[in-house]
């Protein structure tokens, strides 16, 4: 595997599972903070998921619930 499929991967844990470990080899040039930018493509992650499953599939979302 190289090192930007590799990257991808870490990544997609660590917005769909919380790993731990990623933060070493991210930078902040952007101004804030790489755990507070993680959180942001966590939730906005999560929110893209939770509106398809609501739009596609309405009675499986009720199903679930939150």
């Amino acid at each position: 595997m190289n090192d930007l499929a590799g990257l991808q991967q870490r990544f997609l844990a660590a917005i769909t599972r919380s790993a731990d470990g990623l933060d070493t080899e991210l930078r902040a040039d952007g101004g804030i903070d790489v755990d507070l930018g993680l959180g942001i493509y966590r939730h906005a992650y999560q929110a893209r998921l939770r509106e398809v499953l609501g739009k596609d599939h309405a009675r499986l979302a009720t199903a679930l619930g939150d």
